[in-house]
């Protein structure tokens, strides 16, 4: 690394200064016995050539097979192990299609899609995707309806479902019956001995209200226990009517149907009726219980 082409002058080195008796290749022999023999074999060693049938594996260490074994337990963990098979449609290319079957043109001419169809089943394609948000609406839709539909069939036809559960009870079993219909007491043992004085003497005190239910409550008393007619603690007024028009003579149906029609007005619309119309009533619950 000293020497730089500056330090050689030619002038410096003269050929007749070198005399070829100068060099004695005598001290340059060398014996082959200075250096140690060399054996090829010594320092590479032919390694035999392994060949692995399937299935088989390479032999680890101790330790690298710790760590397969780890890896193996991860990889067939639920995070890894999931699989799942998508199917979608795509288009042929039949350009490669082409190269495959260039021994056979006279079939993959006869294959080939006339391009209007192409073009139409590409833009089918395109709308598909863009309609496919509008159509889980569609079946939100649809599906809301069913359960609506399913929910008002119930509320509107409960009382014959009910009618329907009470007859596939056994035989001779006896009835369950109310003991309260929309609020009111209807226990057998809760009408009094004389229904209407004891109304005319609610009415009298103010009670307007009370003596109305009064005649309600011993009414239903009275069907249920006496003229067998059946009545469920769910039934509205307007559904106890209906079964009472089904099980009982007309004119029991009319007179219920006038009473429970003042009872909603003077319990839910706050509207009393006059002095004349529970006079009315009394003298009609006489003529019918």
């Amino acid at each position: 690394s000293d020497y730089t082409d500056e330090d050689y002058d030619e002038s410096d080195y003269d050929e007749s200064d070198y005399d070829e008796s100068d060099y004695d290749e005598s001290d340059y022999d060398y014996d082959d016995e200075d250096y140690d023999s060399y054996d090829e074999a010594d320092d590479f060693v032919e390694k035999p050539n392994i060949t692995l049938e399937s299935g088989e594996q390479l032999p680890r260490s101790e330790r690298s097979q710790t760590f397969h074994s780890d890896i193996e337990k991860v990889l067939s963990g639920d995070d890894f192990a999931h699989k799942e098979t998508v199917t979608r449609r795509r288009f042929i290319d039949l350009d490669a299609e082409a190269k495959k079957s260039d021994e056979d043109d006279e079939s993959y001419d006869d294959a080939k899609f006339p391009e209007w169809i192409i073009n139409l089943v590409r833009a089918t394609e395109r709308y598909r995707k863009a309609l496919g948000s509008f159509a889980q609406l569609v079946e939100i839709l649809i599906w809301g309806a069913v359960i609506g539909l399913i929910i008002f069939i119930i509320v509107k036809y409960r009382s014959q479902f009910n009618d329907w559960a009470s007859s596939l009870k056994a035989p001779g079993a006896e009835p369950d019956l109310p003991t309260t219909l929309f609020g009111l007491d209807i226990k057998k043992e809760s009408i009094p001995d004389d229904v209407v004085s004891v109304a005319q003497g609610q009415w009298g005190n103010g009670e307007h209200r009370q003596a109305i239910a009064t005649l309600l409550r011993a009414s239903l008393i009275k069907l249920l226990h006496e003229h067998g007619c059946r009545f469920f603690s769910s039934d509205t007024e307007s559904e106890c009517c209906d079964r009472i028009d089904q099980q009982a003579p007309s004119v029991v149906s009319a007179y219920m149907r006038a009473l429970v029609s003042v009872w909603q007005g003077i319990a839910y619309a706050h509207v009393e009726p006059s002095k004349s119309e529970f006079d009315a009533l009394c003298q009609q619950w006489k003529k019918v219980f």
